[in-house]
Parts: structure tokens; sequence; C-alpha cells
């Protein structure tokens, strides 16, 4: 598999080590990393700009030491609630690995679900990339994200 082709990918995770991980598995497979630390305004602005390939989500967002005002799953919600952003897919990059977080992260148009801590940094990234190339035919990671 080659990687000519550049694919836009925003990440949206608060913590640093995290973002430095998986920035850099990102940009090996030839992706344009962009890094937000929150979906706190100006995020859909940023979404619009950009105009990802695919998106990052972490579910639980922390912003000084506290939430910040918008967790993943709003982010998600407003993405799919806004015509220019509703097709956009988003993938959950979560250490939070509770049923009903996945259940609730499919039900909002959630591609899959990875348990951070379950999987190399790499293998998140290809996965991502195997979803771009086939959409239609891919098979979600997690089981509860299988139809």
């Amino acid at each position: 598999m080659h990687h000519t082709e550049t694919r836009k990918i925003i990440i949206v995770e608060d913590d640093p080590y995290t973002q430095d991980l998986l920035g850099t598995a990102f940009r090996a497979l030839n992706f344009d990393v962009t890094i937000l630390p929150d979906a706190d305004e100006p995020f859909l602005e940023t979404v619009r700009e950009k105009r990802p390939d695919i998106i990052s989500m972490d579910v639980m967002i922390g912003k000084n030491g506290a939430a910040a005002n918008r967790d993943g799953f709003a982010a998600l919600t407003l993405l799919r609630e806004t015509e220019d952003t509703k097709d956009i897919p988003v993938m959950i990059v979560s250490n939070f690995s509770e049923e009903s977080h996945v259940a609730r992260a499919k039900e909002l148009g959630a591609s899959d679900y990875f348990i951070g801590s379950a999987y190399k940094p790499s293998s998140i990234a290809k996965q991502f990339l195997i979803y771009l190339s086939d959409p239609e035919g891919y098979e979600p990671v997690h089981p509860l994200c299988k139809e």
C-alpha cells in the first residue's frame, strides 16, 4: 500500500503525550495533521476551514484542569447537525471503554471506536487509512460498532 495521497485529519485530544503519539503515527502515513486540544470554539470553524477527510475524537475532554465546555459526544452531535460537516467521518479514540460510551458514539454516527490503551498509535492510524480507502467495505475494529 503506497501512501502518496495526503489525507487531512483533525485530532481532537487534550493530552499532550497522546497528541504527540497520534500526530507522529498519522504523519508517518502521510496525513496532514491538525491537532486541537479541545472541541470548544473555534472547533466548527476550524473543521470547515480545514475540510478534513476524517476526524479522530476524544470522548472526555479536559481543559485547564476541568471538563471542557464540549465533550466528544457533543462535538460529534454538532458535526452531524451541521450541513457542511455532517458527512465527515469521525472515529473515537479514547481510554474510556464503557459499552455505553461506545453505543452512544455509534448512535451519533461514529465509524469506529478505539480504546487508545489497547492499540499502538500506528495501528490506529492504519485503520483510519483502511477506512478512507474503502468506507463502504470497512470492518470496524470495535465489536459494538459492527452492524
